[in-house]
């Protein structure tokens, strides 16, 4: 997995041992309280909620929308001068953000959270949880083995994995087309969907070519394209007609943890300082010059057309040739980076580690 997704689980892992060592040394006569997990527990109000990792941002329209650790979720009017804190009913780590429309959006992570809210990111529901997808998978596989279908056989077994683990895995993106119909992947690659809203959801494992269950990192549209991107380099392009995702075979290499483009052209990102493009909807492939070494954790295009990739020792980098070449940028305020998004009026918000950052994009 990326390196904030590594850093997010094993920050995860210390809050609950702190946890377990804090009831360990409890009375015996404390033994019958329950112990709640973070997936039942509100994120708490904080002031510094927006100081701390924030892992992605999206626009809600005008609005710019985070979330990060603990379930914190912040929200800004004026292009990330200033910021409020939404109400969130659980807080576990969360990864991702989208918004198809201004006031409808979605966010997911840790213990297979997803999220949806229906007011502009004020406050949000907890729609499913790694537990209740974990079984639903199960179910839907287990009714689909009787047709005999080799790849029904595997997705049971990895359903059936993810329910010995509690529904422990991340789910690492979302993607809309609209109010109704969307996707959420993430690790072991989950992949599910719906078309009602959340209200109901079908696992895809069948209908993806990933053989070996590699981690699911990224889903985005470019144009009317829809792309996944993965671990060992895996990139994957909606075959509408076959209602599946099928491999795009670019060059093989490091993991890919994003996705973005235009309609003439499409930029996948990811693993020591790996870019490739695609001109011809995914046919070939070319690599972008003047990279550096370094992970890129989230990307844009602004209205302009420059691409903006940001990268995890806070280097940031501009594309003014639909990602042929690429220059560092002086930013300024070295930061590890993990999303970035274009506010409009000449403004960037980053987002990682440190919190966001509203930045002047008149120059780069």
């Amino acid at each position: 997995m990326g390196a904030l997704h590594r850093r997010l689980a094993r920050l995860q892992v210390h809050v609950r041992s702190a946890l377990w060592a804090f009831v360990m040394l409890l009375p015996a006569a404390s033994s019958a309280h329950v112990v709640l997990e973070p997936i039942e527990i509100p994120a708490t109000a904080s002031r510094l909620a927006v100081k701390g990792p924030i892992s992605a941002v999206a626009a809600a329209g005008d609005r710019i929308v985070g979330v990060g650790v603990r379930g914190h979720i912040v929200y800004s009017d004026d292009r990330g001068q200033t910021w409020v804190q939404a109400r969130v009913p659980v807080s576990v780590d969360l990864v991702s953000v989208q918004f198809p429309t201004p006031m409808v959006g979605w966010a997911t992570g840790h213990d297979g959270v997803v999220l949806k809210s229906i007011d502009g990111a004020k406050t949000w529901t907890l729609v499913l949880d790694g537990r209740r997808a974990a079984q639903l998978m199960a179910d839907y596989y287990a009714a689909q083995q009787a047709t005999g279908d080799a790849r029904m056989s595997a997705a049971l077994a990895e359903a059936q994995r993810f329910v010995k683990e509690n529904g422990a895995r991340p789910f690492l993106d979302v993607w809309f087309s609209g109010t109704d119909a969307g996707f959420i992947i993430g690790a072991w690659g989950v992949v599910l969907h719906t078309t009602d809203g959340g209200k109901t959801w079908t696992p895809w494992l069948h209908r993806v070519e990933n053989p070996a269950g590699a981690h699911l990192y990224a889903i985005r549209a470019v144009g009317s394209q829809l792309w996944i991107t993965g671990e060992q380099g895996l990139l994957l392009k909606m075959d509408s007609a076959g209602e599946r995702f099928a491999s795009s075979h670019a060059p093989e290499g490091a993991s890919l943890f994003g996705v973005l483009g235009k309609p003439d052209f499409v930029l996948a990102y990811g693993l020591l300082g790996r870019a490739v493009v695609s001109r011809d909807g995914g046919k070939t492939w070319e690599q972008p010059s003047g990279l550096g070494s370094s992970s890129l954790t989230g990307g844009t295009v602004l209205a302009d057309g420059r691409v903006i990739l940001v990268d995890g020792r806070g280097g940031v980098w501009v594309s003014r040739d639909d990602g042929r070449s690429f220059a560092a940028w002086n930013a300024g305020a070295l930061r590890p980076y993990t999303g970035v998004i274009d506010a409009g009026n000449n403004t960037l918000v980053l987002a990682g580690l440190g919190g966001v950052r509203a930045l002047s994009s008149a120059t780069p």
